[in-house]
């Protein structure tokens, strides 16, 4: 496949750490999110943060919103690409918030992991809760738990499974959504998967598939599923510009 048929896959980045010397502030890509998109002969690209947006404490009362301009370059970032993915990371800034918003909007393939879900979700009203630890952070096991699938959902297309089982490593889950679709639950019935039905492929996951895709099937899929999106939204992006 040539390099310009490969659909480009813009990875938000995160920051590494709050209270460091100003001048080794370092935006990051986890390496197991490039080398997905690497793996699944993709072209990644880095979204990068304006300065200003430091990642705020969770419930945050004021936020850091972008200027006019910030918001311009986020957009044309974006729409260099075909696809975006949403990291997982403790703490979420505006500006990934933004960015989920955009690609809604303009109906770029979407994919998020962990807090990369809570992202996806602020396109909509959500409750969000706390989990019990003993159950949901286990970060040195693969497989933690197993997790119930709605049927008739994209997410139940892909998978083609109505049980699986996934890795846990976080401390809060999504409850409800008014807006977007709980396509699979964990066994104490938090969103472990949310979509969008009106969309083409906007799908966020609590687990992480990018640190089982290469063994798993459950997990390879939903690569498989995201990378189609995004390579026919390339396809169609590209027709529109003959």
């Amino acid at each position: 496949m040539k390099t310009s048929d490969r659909p480009v896959i813009g990875i938000i980045c995160k920051y590494t750490t709050e209270n460091v010397n100003p001048h080794n502030i370092s935006c990051m890509i986890r390496q197991e999110v490039l080398q997905a998109v690497i793996d699944y002969d993709a072209l990644p690209t880095s979204i990068a943060l304006p300065h200003n947006q430091r990642p705020r404490q969770p419930n945050a009362s004021t936020f850091n919103c972008l200027t006019s301009h910030e918001r311009k370059i986020l957009e044309a970032q974006i729409m260099r690409c075909d696809g975006l993915i949403f990291q997982g990371g403790q703490k979420i800034t505006d500006f990934e918030n933004e960015a989920a918003l955009f690609a809604h909007r303009k109906n770029i393939p979407a994919l998020g992991f962990c807090s990369g879900q809570t992202v996806m979700a602020s396109i909509d009203t959500i409750e969000i809760a706390n989990v019990d630890p003993c159950v949901h952070n286990i970060p040195h096991q693969d497989y933690v738990h197993s997790a119930s699938v709605i049927p008739d959902t994209l997410f139940h297309r892909i998978i083609g499974k109505l049980v699986y089982v996934v890795n846990s490593r976080h401390s809060k889950a999504i409850v409800s959504c008014s807006k977007l679709k709980i396509s699979s639950i964990d066994s104490d019935g938090n969103a472990e998967v949310i979509e969008d039905p009106s969309r083409d492929f906007y799908l966020g996951t609590r687990f992480h598939p990018e640190s089982l895709y290469q063994t798993d099937p459950v997990m390879d899929s939903i690569f498989t599923a995201f990378i189609k999106a995004a390579n026919s939204y390339h396809i169609a992006k590209s027709q529109d510009t003959v």
